[in-house]
Order: C-alpha cells, then sequence, then structure tokens
C-alpha cells in the first residue's frame, strides 16, 4: 500500500548521521510514532474491511430475498 512505502521512505531518512546525535534520536522517536500510527491505520484498515464485507453480505442476502419475492409475484400457478 501507498502508506507503507512511504513509512518505509521516511524510516531511511537520517541512517546518515550520528547514532548519538540529538537530531537521529528524534528521528529515531518520530519514526517509532509512525510505525505506531501505521499499525493503528492497518487494524482500522483491517476493521473496515471486515465491515464492508459483512454489509456486503447483507446486501447480497436482501437482493436474493427481493427476487424471489419478485419472481413469485409474477409467477402464475
Amino acid at each position: 500500500m501507498g502508506l507503507s512505502k512511504s513509512v518505509s521512505d521516511l524510516m531511511e531518512v537520517g541512517n546518515d548521521f550520528d547514532p548519538d546525535s540529538p537530531t537521529t534520536k528524534m528521528l529515531q522517536q518520530r519514526q517509532a510514532k509512525l510505525k505506531v500510527l501505521e499499525q493503528k491505520l492497518d487494524a482500522q484498515m483491517l476493521s473496515y474491511q471486515s465491515r464492508l464485507k459483512m454489509i456486503d453480505a447483507e446486501y447480497q442476502s436482501c437482493q436474493g430475498m427481493i427476487d424471489k419475492n419478485i419472481q413469485s409475484s409474477f409467477t402464475y400457478r
């Protein structure tokens, strides 16, 4: 996903700094925050995908009932 690519690109920033410099430490903290944010967004995305699947299943079920009712309404006996 594009977000993962962006986060991966950001994770590479700062690799050329001195590991003990304040700038590197600040970047590492930001990278950790971005990683947590990415995990939260991934979990939220999975939740939305799950909800979408449930809604789609309910829609298909209702559509099937409507189709059966229409068919039975127009069937001559």
